[in-house]
């Protein structure tokens, strides 16, 4: 499963492996995030409308992209 956080210049998306807990409100566990064979994507809105240009590698984007990491995983454990 994908999950995503946007902001007003960056969208950042990590994949997760997940399973249904055994509970009647059809719950999930996240097991691991990004798990072998996925990535995470992180995306200049300002100049990539279209999503095409993955900065996810580029280390000028290294803090921006942990920054996002952390609040998605905020968001997602949260949840």
């Amino acid at each position: 499963m994908r999950y995503s956080v946007r902001t007003s210049n960056f969208r950042y998306n990590e994949w997760a492996r997940i399973e249904r807990e055994d509970k009647p409100n059809g719950t999930f566990r996240i097991l691991e995030m990004n798990p072998p064979g996925t990535s995470a994507e992180l995306y200049d809105l300002r100049y990539d409308k279209y999503e095409i240009n993955d900065l996810a590698d580029d280390p000028r984007y290294g803090r921006i992209k942990k920054r996002l990491s952390d609040m998605l995983i905020d968001i997602v454990i949260g949840s």
